[in-house]
């Protein structure tokens, strides 16, 4: 397992991928869609952030989540449900190929596993 990025819920996306590019030099290295949100990953020298604009589950503008890859989700999933800890959403397949899962953390911080594929 390894650090992939941190993700941030944002209220506009363009204003917050302009945010990021003008004063800290990020760039934008994909956008895509997941159900009723627009994501844009941005990136600068070696470090990842994820943009997330959408109105699904509780999270606020504001709110940020963690992202571990890891080589085998479904190998992943298979070891936290026999701990008794389940996705709270997903997995996903996503279009360009990495498969997520997102889980709850012990002060409700979301995990997300992503396997990179």
């Amino acid at each position: 397992m390894k650090w992939h990025h941190c993700g941030i819920q944002a209220a506009d996306l363009r204003n917050a991928i302009s945010f990021y590019e003008q004063l800290f030099g990020f760039t934008v290295e994909a956008r895509l869609s997941l159900v009723d949100e627009e994501i844009a990953f941005l990136k600068r020298d070696g470090i990842t952030i994820e943009l997330v604009q959408g109105e699904v589950g509780p999270a606020k503008a504001g709110s940020l989540h963690m992202a571990w890859q890891v080589d085998h989700l479904d190998k992943w999933m298979k070891s936290l449900g026999q701990m008794n800890v389940h996705p709270a959403e997903g997995p996903f397949h996503l279009e360009n190929g990495w498969k997520v899962a997102f889980f709850k953390g012990s002060n409700d911080e979301v995990i997300e596993l992503m396997e990179i594929g």
